[in-house]
């Protein structure tokens, strides 16, 4: 009743982890459903609107989960996390696209007849929203390049539900307003344009427009200096850390790495095949085992186990045991007796690591015989003098017994006899066919660690050097193993990164190019989406790392929320500049400006904080993962909201 027990190791952590993920996406989901509702309310103060939105998502979403769901069905594959991703992006665009649409038709409402009013706004304000969501598409389909599957199927899952989301917001908002005619405001009202009065949004937009300079320079400054944050960004693909501590697999985990080398639990390997068929024979053994030692020498590696590993000190221990026979037969050598204690503890270790060994006759002689020496030497202890030299007589034969059956035990670890111990040993590090050996390494830290990842480095790096310059030369290699997964995961994300990272941005300016039929523009709204990037990132450095103590950052979140922030912060650049390119048509381009801040500035902050509270709802999940992100992308959106778009782009 006292005792704890704990299921850890790979399938424990990925049994945590996809728990994890299932209470994420249903707290999430429900969270975001609240949130919306409420927000919804407080912006339109009517309970008959906010259905028209939340009807629209509701649909989105489960046609968007249903589609994937056929996806599944016909083998396609997905993150187990993409669920949850998509969640707060159809209600975050969802809403800003239908707030948009509405806000247009209630600003309408205010001049024209409602029928006028609805197709006057969505003759204006259906372009706007297909091409603010082909750049969110087009940055999310970007992750397509990524080798990595986890970044890959997120970002087409999300991509597909971006694309429902606009198909209902083009087709259905429209005609559920139709549907709810006079009483989509109910009980509100909707009469002649409020008096502007005091600070708003049209203080914005004359303070800005009068003075751009003053407006753009100290916010360019501001945001700027998170980035003095970067240079201590540390990431990791750290599994321990991002699940839940209360975990049991977490907790196997650490009890392991209190009382066990924790290297042992996730041990690396190193296969090594070759090209020229069986590997088996005499220079390829040696080959190996010489690669092997080369590998025990590696920084952070604790043992290396082959197929004869313990063959040196075998060996070392038999010649040991000669020498204390020979000494016997001279009538010396009575004192190195105690050495034979630390045989026996050998033998003790080498069953512990090779159950095998049991069917080997050498073995179990040498046992019996080391049993056989401590027996003799208690005897001698106590013996009359007259029965001494036939005691050591006897004791030198046992010695010298044991010494053959070590070198037996040492011929069969070096596969040069037959025997059923050799041929499990032959089954354990070489394939059926004879082409591959293996060699298991187990490091002296973390497995998940930096440290472990730099010794997988240093490991492939000294297989290379010694496959290359053995009699095995030409023949491939491979280092493997849970440490060796996570150093891959981190250098083929860092690889995607330059692809995604272009295409987006390339996508992104075709599209914005396409809407305002503009070069310029296009640069600068993409130039300041991508100053927010960084800003972004050096605050969430500092947060996570700095003030919450936590061990690192995900190393999927920069590449995650670059595809984020500059699709959505795109998105609301397209929305303000293009009201502002509609105005310039009949007025001074300062005048648009105030005017579009002044019409826009509103829904836009309203869609913001929608979109931040949103992603701000990922925050409830125990996963780090998901909680990084979720808050990363939330401090985004609000910084787009409040500074880039309000100020920045408005004052370009």
């Amino acid at each position: 009743p006292n005792e704890n027990i704990y299921f850890t190791g790979d399938t424990g952590l990925f049994h945590d982890m996809f728990s994890s993920v299932q209470q994420t996406i249903d707290r999430t989901t429900l969270v975001t459903v609240i949130l919306v509702a409420l927000l919804l309310l407080l912006i339109y103060k009517s309970p008959i609107a906010i259905f028209l939105p939340l009807i629209a998502i509701g649909c989105s979403f489960a046609v968007s989960l249903g589609i994937l769901g056929f996806l599944g069905e016909a083998g396609a594959k997905f993150s187990t996390l993409a669920e949850a991703y998509l969640v707060v992006i159809i209600f975050g665009v969802g809403t800003d696209y239908c707030l948009f649409i509405v806000s247009r038709f209630r600003e309408e409402l205010v001049q024209k007849e409602r029928g006028e009013a609805q197709n006057h706004s969505i003759k204006h304000i259906a372009p706007v929203i297909a091409a603010s969501a082909l750049t969110v598409i087009v940055a999310f389909l970007s992750l397509g390049v990524s080798r990595y599957g986890m970044n890959t199927t997120t970002g087409y899952a999300m991509a597909l539900g971006v694309a429902t989301t606009l198909l209902a917001g083009l087709t259905l908002v429209p005609a559920m307003m139709s549907l709810f005619g006079k009483y989509l405001f109910w009980p509100t009202k909707i009469s002649g344009a409020k008096q502007q009065v005091g600070f708003g949004w049209h203080t914005i937009g004359n303070w800005v427009s009068k003075h751009p300079v003053f407006v753009a320079l100290p916010i360019t400054i501001l945001l700027l200096l998170p980035y003095m944050a970067l240079p201590h960004l540390d990431r990791s693909a750290d599994i321990i850390n991002q699940l839940p501590q209360s975990s049991e697999s977490v907790k196997g985990y650490r009890v392991m790495a209190a009382h066990f080398n924790i290297g042992e639990l996730q041990p690396s390997y190193v296969l090594i095949e070759s090209t020229q068929g069986n590997i088996t024979d005499s220079s390829s053994l040696q080959a190996i085992e010489g690669i092997a030692q080369s590998l025990a020498s590696v920084q952070g590696v604790s043992r290396v186990d082959y197929y004869s590993a313990p063959a040196t000190q075998l060996a070392g221990l038999a010649f040991q045991l000669r020498s204390i026979g020979d000494a016997l037969g001279t009538g010396a050598g009575i004192d190195q007796l105690a050495a034979l204690q630390s045989s026996g503890q050998i033998l003790q270790s080498l069953a512990l690591k090779y159950p095998a060994i049991m069917q080997s006759q050498n073995f179990i002689q040498a046992g019996t015989n080391l049993t056989n020496l401590t027996t003799l030497v208690t005897q001698i202890a106590s013996a009359q003098p007259a029965d001494i030299p036939m005691l050591f007589a006897q004791l030198q034969s046992t010695i010298y017994n044991a010494s053959d059956n070590l070198n037996g035990l040492v011929s069969e670890f070096k596969l040069e006899s037959s025997t059923p111990f050799s041929a499990s040993l032959m089954n354990t590090y070489f394939s059926d066919d004879k082409t591959i050996a293996r060699i298991n390494v187990i490091l002296s830290g973390d497995p998940y660690s930096e440290e472990a990842q730099n010794a997988v480095s240093n490991l492939r790096d000294t297989v290379a050097k010694n496959v290359a310059s053995s009699t095995l030369a030409g023949s491939a290699y491979y280092v493997g193993g849970e440490s060796a997964i996570h150093a891959d995961i981190m250098q083929t994300n860092d690889d995607d990164f330059g692809r995604v990272v272009s295409i987006s941005i390339v996508g992104i300016l075709i599209v914005i190019a396409i809407l305002l039929r503009s070069i310029l523009a296009p640069l600068y709204m993409v130039a300041t989406v991508l100053l927010n990037y960084g800003t972004t990132l050096g605050i969430a450095t500092w947060l996570f790392l700095d003030v919450m103590n936590q061990n690192s950052i995900i190393f999927m979140m920069p590449l995650f929320i670059f595809v984020i922030l500059v699709a959505l912060g795109a998105d609301y650049n397209i929305f303000l500049v293009s009201r502002i390119r509609e105005e310039a048509q009949n007025k001074p381009i300062k005048e648009a400006v105030r005017l579009a801040v002044t019409n826009t500035g509103g829904v836009i902050t309203a869609c913001g904080i929608i979109l931040a509270g949103t992603f701000a709802t990922l925050t409830t999940s125990p996963l780090e993962i998901v909680f990084q992100i979720g808050l990363a992308i939330a401090i985004g959106v609000i910084i787009d909201t409040f500074l880039v778009r309000a100020l920045l782009v408005p004052a370009l």
